[in-house]
């Protein structure tokens, strides 16, 4: 395979994959809207009797309100199970440091909420 043919499928599949990523964000926030998701703080009565994968999944359907800072830095749970949180995002601008690249305090709290919601 010449260098053009594999960077051709490289993108190519590259492409696909974020399709894909995008589409099932998509599909998540509509439920999550569609159930009345939003940011906000839960209340001891709202998570009282629940493990912390009980917790995680009423967010990802939008039974519990999810973390503020989500829409601040523009990312959000797509998927959590036992020991897995998977969060999703495209780094816009305003994430971006004076150098051009994304600031690392973005990546940070991405790994932040992925390792700590990781129940």
């Amino acid at each position: 395979m010449d260098t053009t043919t594999h960077n051709t499928t490289s993108e190519s599949s590259a492409q696909q994959t974020l399709r894909e990523w995008n589409h099932e964000r998509d599909e998540v926030r509509a439920r999550m809207l569609a159930r009345g998701g939003k940011p906000g703080l839960a209340s001891p009565a709202m998570t009282a009797g629940k493990t912390g994968l009980e917790i995680m999944q009423a967010m990802l359907t939008g039974e519990l309100p999810y973390a503020h800072i989500a829409e601040t830095l523009d990312f959000m749970l797509v998927q959590v199970g036992p020991g897995k949180a998977v969060f999703q995002s495209t780094p816009q601008l305003k994430h971006y440091n004076p150098l051009g690249s994304v600031h690392g305090g973005w990546y940070a709290t991405l790994l932040d909420s992925a390792v700590g919601c990781a129940v």
